[in-house]
């Protein structure tokens, strides 16, 4: 453990750190969004056998979130962060063996447990880094990751499909990066100590701290007692809730937006990943420029509730476009919902933190396990009714049920503490 608040190179090294880590771990998510044809193709199942998967995998991925962020409270966010990746690692070449449906199958929804632990505790690390003036910027680095990983696993397929065809190939690349970034991690990363963790910072400098004069084990008792009183505070279910919009929405892209456009409007799965890489290039450079903005000016709620309508909308006009529209039509429509898209999470997960203080600083990573709760009830809801909606109703409705969807994350954001307008500053 540091025993001090780190600054300068070491800052920005534990950082980084986290901020790779976090990115291979939405590789190991996400890769297998683009190479579903393949894998439908040889198993013989269908987007409704996957459906299922699906929502058995989101589950899974709440009981992770859940669990893990307690643990991340009481025993250090190294556990959650580290190791989460090694076993990832091993899932992905266990899954690139694999001959069955089932055996792939069991392999995902346990992988979903693992891969879920690693969110609260990422999140959390970094708000323990960071003081609350440029909190957002930071969370922007961390969307980064998020989209980065997508933007590694959509690239990598469209690169390496054409080569290497076929699904088990994306899973032994995942293997190898996770492989390299384990050892990363292992010898970089450390913790901070509970003494450290307690302090609140600002742009002044220490702004609050709580006082941890016990024993070590009264301390324990106190700050885990401390942190639960996260789950009881109506304000962080209601803002949470912005997230089950939210991952319908972003995980319907990512998993997806490449099955939909080469049904419904013709292209090849190379292609779709390409066309899919186009948003997340976009949202990644958006995420920095909104993150810088938030911090900026201060203003957590408006950034994401416009990140939220401007998005809806984006969404309603994809779903109003014909079938077999043109490719360049389409990649002007995805790097608008990129750019978009990229207003709503650093400004959020900078409220969620700020918002869960308030409370405890033992509470940040609970608070952000029950947002990855949420979270995953809308992967669930998502993997539920797109199947159900694409054979009954067409990709098209859709695509705008998304649009209408992300009008309640302005709607949820508003019930966060704190002003519409508040201080620059804090």
């Amino acid at each position: 453990y540091l025993d001090f608040y780190p600054t300068g190179k070491l800052r920005w090294l534990l950082i980084f750190v986290i901020v790779w880590v976090f990115c291979v771990e939405q590789l190991e998510r996400l890769k297998i969004g683009s190479v579903l044809p393949y894998v439908f193709e040889e198993f013989y199942v269908g987007l409704r056998d996957w459906g299922n998967l699906g929502m058995m995998g989101a589950v899974a991925s709440a009981l992770g979130a859940l669990i893990m962020s307690n643990v991340a409270e009481r025993f250090g966010r190294r556990i959650c962060i580290v190791y989460t990746i090694l076993a990832m690692t091993v899932i992905s070449v266990l899954i690139a063996l694999a001959q069955s449906w089932t055996v792939v199958s069991a392999l995902y929804v346990i992988g979903a447990f693992v891969i879920s632990s690693a969110g609260p505790a990422s999140h959390a690390a970094l708000r323990d880094l960071t003081p609350r003036v440029g909190r957002a910027f930071a969370f922007s680095l961390l969307s980064m990751a998020m989209t980065g990983g997508a933007l590694l696993a959509t690239s990598t397929a469209a690169l390496t499909v054409p080569i290497w065809p076929g699904w088990r190939p994306q899973f032994w690349l995942a293997a190898v990066v996770g492989a390299f970034t384990f050892l990363l991690a292992t010898v970089f990363y450390r913790d901070l100590s509970t003494r450290v963790r307690s302090m609140i910072w600002d742009d002044q400098g220490l702004a609050n701290s709580t006082t941890l004069a016990e024993t070590p084990d009264v301390q324990a008792k106190r700050v885990h007692r401390d942190g639960l009183k996260i789950y009881r505070d109506w304000r962080t279910w209601v803002v949470s809730t912005s997230m089950l919009f939210w991952a319908i929405t972003y995980v319907g892209v990512a998993m997806y937006v490449p099955l939909y456009l080469v049904q419904e409007h013709g292209m090849s799965v190379a292609g779709a990943a390409e066309l899919t890489a186009v948003f997340f290039v976009v949202f990644t450079v958006a995420l920095l420029g909104s993150g810088w903005l938030s911090d900026w000016l201060g203003l957590r709620k408006i950034v994401t509730a416009f990140g939220g309508l401007a998005t809806g909308a984006g969404f309603i006009v994809l779903g109003l476009l014909p079938e077999g529209t043109d490719p360049l039509i389409l990649g002007c429509v995805f790097a608008y919902l990129g750019l978009t898209a990229g207003f709503i999470y650093p400004s959020f997960c900078a409220l969620m933190s700020e918002n869960a203080e308030e409370i405890s600083p033992f509470a940040v990573a609970r608070a952000f396990g029950i947002m990855n709760v949420i979270a995953q009830l809308g992967t669930f809801v998502l993997n539920l009714a797109v199947p159900w909606v694409r054979e009954n109703y067409g990709w098209q409705t859709w695509m705008i049920i998304s649009g209408v969807l992300c009008i309640g994350i302005a709607i949820c954001i508003a019930f966060g503490r704190g002003p519409w307008l508040r201080r620059r500053g804090y």
